[in-house]
């Protein structure tokens, strides 16, 4: 611990980063749960982080929005990297290039590129993560992800290299991407969007926002679709079929009016919403067979857990 706070001193001293020391990070998950971090880190542009990357090595941990993230209870002992002062979106050309820098909200980001007359983002709006995570997740909504208009990602490797990768060879898959397991950091990332009338796109954009809250728990806190879809099913039908809506560990629940989202309804832990993760599956797999897979990644004391 004390060589680990000896590197983020030095970090810290050769300026462009920010560090802050046993923070709360009930506020900054999706879920609201989760206990304090020793250090969150926050590189105040790409070259700082990819400093702090050489410094920290695989010890780092990183955070972008926590939208669909599960931080555990207890202390997180591993510095957390957060990428949300990485804010930089520029048009790279007239026929809808962008680069967006990993702590751009996806919201933001569609709506930047509706009101430039682009479509193509927006299953993006009403998605409350970033462009470093959804690149991380390829995220995705309404039978659209990222992998259909990303071309390439600016990373850095965990000894400060930063190099770009195609869109082509970064394992994107269905909530997947090779970023899960080599650590690589997204920095920034380029979508080729498809020029269209500006009018009609926030007309599709407002009509997602107007299904997502008839549909999802939007008021109470939750990460979204908890479980993968599994191939031919649908989670949230699967949960509600084995009678589940409305189930309750703690704080955590089944939400009631989608069974896919699993809400803190007050004071939620960590361990509470896990109890209910396995008993959902546990349930589901008796009923139909169907393991259920985790879509959330969990934070742990020692970094993300597999």
């Amino acid at each position: 611990m004390e060589e680990q706070n000896e590197v983020l001193t030095e970090l810290e001293k050769a300026g462009r980063i920010e560090i802050k020391q046993n923070v709360s990070l009930l506020n900054m998950a999706g879920l609201r749960t989760g206990g304090t971090a020793r250090a969150l880190v926050f590189p105040l542009d790409t070259e700082a982080c990819a400093r702090a990357a050489e410094a920290c090595g695989e010890k780092l941990a990183v955070l972008g929005f926590g939208s669909n993230v599960l931080v555990c209870d207890g202390v997180i002992e591993v510095p957390l990297l957060s990428t949300s002062r990485l804010t930089g979106c520029r048009e790279l050309d007239e026929n809808g290039k962008f680069a967006v820098q990993a702590g751009v909200g996806l919201t933001k980001f569609a709506l930047k590129a509706a009101q430039a007359g682009f479509s193509g983002a927006e299953f993006m709006y009403g998605i409350p993560g970033s462009m470093g995570g959804a690149s991380v997740m390829n995220a995705g909504a309404y039978g659209h992800q990222l992998d259909e208009i990303a071309l390439k990602f600016t990373v850095c490797d965990r000894k400060g290299k930063v190099y770009s990768v195609d869109a082509a060879d970064a394992g994107l898959s269905y909530r997947h991407s090779r970023f899960q397991e080599s650590g690589e950091i997204v920095l920034e990332t380029v979508l080729r969007l498809t020029p269209c009338d500006s009018g009609t796109v926030t007309d599709l954009m407002n009509s997602l926002m107007k299904r997502r809250k008839e549909k999802q728990p939007l008021e109470y806190p939750s990460c979204g679709s908890y479980f993968k879809r599994p191939e031919g099913q649908f989670a949230g039908k699967l949960i509600e079929d084995c009678g589940l809506k409305g189930l309750t560990k703690g704080g955590a629940q089944v939400s009631e009016k989608h069974a896919g989202f699993i809400i803190n309804r007050g004071g939620a832990t960590a361990s509470d919403v896990e109890k209910l993760e396995d008993e959902i599956k546990r349930t589901v797999k008796e009923r139909f067979g169907v393991e259920l897979e985790r879509e959330v990644r969990k934070l742990g004391a020692h970094g993300f857990e597999k």
